[in-house]
């Protein structure tokens, strides 16, 4: 993406976030990603709360820590989106999505209440941002990390078609798929 381009997103972004217009909504056969609200923090503390949710993330959260992070994070600075169940209209867990090291460059991430894991959701939401960031946002890589306990992760990231990154620099292992290698791969698939 282009610095013109770049900067008229940052802005439109910013806008949006100040008078309250949604800035993701990207929605798949079962999924809507979207903006946090204020009131998804009781869906988001069934999650953040877990242990077993949080082993290779970050400590448990209360539901204050829960509170302030979705207000910094997913509302203020539009780094995270509550992944909603269409079905049952439920935050069932989140999604990362923010500028890595350059703007044309994403990270994802998600985290899900282990009551919807193993339902194939991290991969449906991933897919769809794929589309979004590559065609919307027209980003030329988008980029994963965690540390190499995290098996599942690892199973699902590289399941996505990520390959390992020989340029990336990071305290954790980063995982890459470019544009032109989703694109050509999608086209053979």
């Amino acid at each position: 993406m282009n610095l013109k381009r770049f900067c008229k997103y940052y802005i439109v972004k910013k806008i949006l976030a100040i008078y309250g217009g949604e800035v993701m909504r990207v929605e798949t056969e079962r999924l809507v990603i979207r903006d946090f609200r204020e009131k998804d923090y009781k869906d988001a503390f069934e999650y953040l709360s877990d242990i077993a949710v949080m082993e290779y993330i970050e400590p448990v959260l209360t539901i204050s820590q829960t509170k302030e992070f979705i207000q910094k994070y997913g509302i203020e600075e539009k780094m995270i989106f509550a992944v909603e169940e269409k079905q049952l209209g439920k935050v069932i867990g989140h999604i990362i999505f923010h500028e890595f090291n350059k703007p044309s460059e994403y990270e994802l991430g998600w985290i899900f209440n282990e009551k919807f894991q193993r339902n194939g959701y991290a991969r449906e939401a991933s897919f769809a941002l794929f589309e979004y960031g590559f065609n919307k946002l027209h980003l030329e890589s988008i980029v994963a990390e965690t540390v190499l306990n995290n098996k599942k992760s690892i199973s699902t990231i590289t399941s996505l078609g990520m390959k390992i990154s020989e340029t990336h620099e990071e305290d954790l292992p980063v995982w890459i798929i470019t544009k032109n290698y989703y694109q050509n791969k999608k086209e053979y698939t």
